[in-house]
């Protein structure tokens, strides 16, 4: 009989089908790009292949020192966490749709009350009302941690298209306070992570032979941050913990070497800010030490002559108007650092990255003074012409 060979099909494909549901090979990620000042609209880029829809959950890090200091690699964080399942609401999360239960059940038991016709059109003008509204919205929960200890701060649902998809989400939430978040997004059975820092705190780092100096400021204003707490990890090992000063700064001493997988971490009340290269090197190699310095060293110089040719600088900037006495690398870095500075706001002015985004450490201004007084005592004594 013909029926036979199609039932035993239809078993076999019955018996191949993707377990619970799950489309084969799903694979999905979350990733950010920057650091969010408050009240900025925050996006999440999202990839995901032969996933239905998502469901994303923001909770608070209430220790963010801890929570990088045990972070397995912040360059790989994002990716989908295999063989989990996502079964375990929180209890403010059982109690939320519990309430939004019976909220439905209310509203069904009233829209009975109408005839058929009556409840198409209102069912029309509540559609008409979702497609007006941009993107979905989020359940937002209290941060109390009595009723709330895993500080969930929202929770939304988003459908995605079933193929290949690479888009930024913009999160449904309006002015997230100052702070750093962890974004989960879960299928049912897996899940994948990034982080979100709202901040007004920004940190640079610099490395020189032995030492790493850090400086923290507004990053609105670009006001020094005193009294900010500095760690600095490598190889998921604490090396320093520090104070920024009045100016912003704190330095340490480390041993010379090669150091993976770094990690400056600085907080001041609310703002978090974080600094994750792949490695510092903190060794002193002498002819690329000597090259950096100098070329530094004439950066300054080339810039301070520009200047003074347009009078942005003090005449005596140039070349040809030779700064004299022993004081005269004093002098040219006090020209140097407002003029510097005045360009980095015309930069920030234009929307760009400051022009000297650098700074000058103790260290590295005494290196710059010995290659002034070599500048100097051969300009002095120049070599006559065909003599090598």
């Amino acid at each position: 009989m013909r029926w036979k060979p199609i039932l035993v099909l239809a078993c076999l494909f019955t018996l191949i089908a993707p377990a619970d549901g799950q489309r084969p090979n799903a694979y999905f990620s979350l990733s950010t790009n920057k650091t969010y000042l408050p009240g900025e609209k925050i996006g999440l880029r999202v990839f995901t292949n032969n996933v239905d829809a998502l469901e994303f959950r923001i909770y608070k890090v209430n220790d963010p020192a801890l929570f990088f200091e045990r972070l397995d690699n912040p360059h790989d964080f994002g990716r989908v966490a295999p063989k989990e399942r996502i079964d375990n609401p929180t209890f403010l999360e059982r109690f939320h749709d519990w309430k939004h239960g019976v909220w439905v059940d209310i509203r069904d038991f009233f829209r009975y009350q109408f005839s058929s016709r009556s409840r198409s059109q209102l069912r029309e003008e509540h559609q008409a009302k979702a497609k007006a509204q941009a993107g979905p919205t989020a359940d937002v929960f209290a941060q109390v941690p009595v009723i709330n200890s895993s500080q969930l701060v929202a929770r939304w649902k988003q459908q995605i298209p079933p193929s290949f998809y690479s888009e930024t989400e913009n999160v449904p939430i309006q002015n997230l306070p100052k702070g750093l978040y962890l974004v989960e997004a879960t299928d049912g059975q897996l899940r994948a992570y990034t982080i979100v820092i709202v901040s007004e705190l920004g940190l640079v780092t610099k490395t020189t032979e032995g030492q790493v100096l850090t400086f923290a400021a507004d990053r609105r204003s670009g006001a020094p941050v005193s009294g900010a707490d500095v760690r600095f990890w490598t190889d998921k090992k604490e090396k320093a913990h520090l104070k920024s000063d009045a100016s912003g700064l704190a330095e340490t001493a480390v041993s010379e070497g090669q150091y993976q997988d770094v990690r400056v971490l600085a907080v001041h009340d609310d703002d978090v800010a974080l600094v994750t290269p792949y490695s510092y090197n903190i060794s002193s190699n002498p002819a690329e030490d000597w090259a950096e310095t100098f070329a530094h060293y004439l950066h300054i110089r080339d810039t301070l002559d520009t200047a003074a040719a347009f009078s942005f600088a003090p005449a005596n900037a140039t070349y040809e108007r030779k700064v004299l006495g022993p004081s005269s690398f004093d002098t040219t870095i006090e020209m140097w650092l407002p003029l510097s500075w005045a360009l980095n706001m015309v930069n920030r002015s234009m929307g760009k990255q400051d022009l000297y985004p650098f700074v000058l450490p103790g260290p590295v201004l005494e290196k710059m003074r010995f290659i002034h007084t070599i500048v100097d005592e051969v300009s002095a004594h120049p070599e006559p012409q065909g003599e090598h």
